[in-house]
């Protein structure tokens, strides 16, 4: 990969109120794509509602630049923990949450089964 650029995607963002949407580049071409948005219930938190990467792009360091990059901007608004529910086939669910606990992530499971991950600030600075 070439000329990694992240991007915020403000039209997304007009079509879509509520969500904060950026775009993974590699030589102006998308590659990725992540949105989230804040939750406010009596517990908040950031909730990544959308995270993907073209399958041939995976594996190169372009999803870590992008999330490391959501992260930054959602604890620069607001530090608050992280949620990403991962979906799909069981296999690719299975390496997307090992990918997420290896970036600092910790896999929760609900009452309902449901499993999810979760990134909490970091308060030792």
């Amino acid at each position: 990969m070439n000329n990694i650029k992240i991007i915020r995607d403000y039209q997304a963002e007009s079509k879509d109120l509520g969500y904060t949407y950026y775009t993974l580049l590699s030589d102006d071409k998308v590659i990725g794509i992540a949105n989230y948005r804040k939750f406010n219930s009596s517990s908040p938190y950031w909730y990544i509602d959308r995270f993907e990467i073209i399958n041939e792009y995976r594996n190169q360091g372009g999803g870590t630049q992008l999330l490391q990059h959501i992260i930054l901007a959602m604890w620069k608004s607001e530090i608050l923990p992280i949620q990403i529910y991962p979906t799909g086939e069981e296999l690719a669910k299975a390496k997307f949450i090992d990918w997420l606990i290896k970036r600092g992530f910790t896999q929760r499971q609900e009452e309902s089964g449901h499993i999810f991950c979760v990134k909490y600030p970091d308060c030792t600075s």
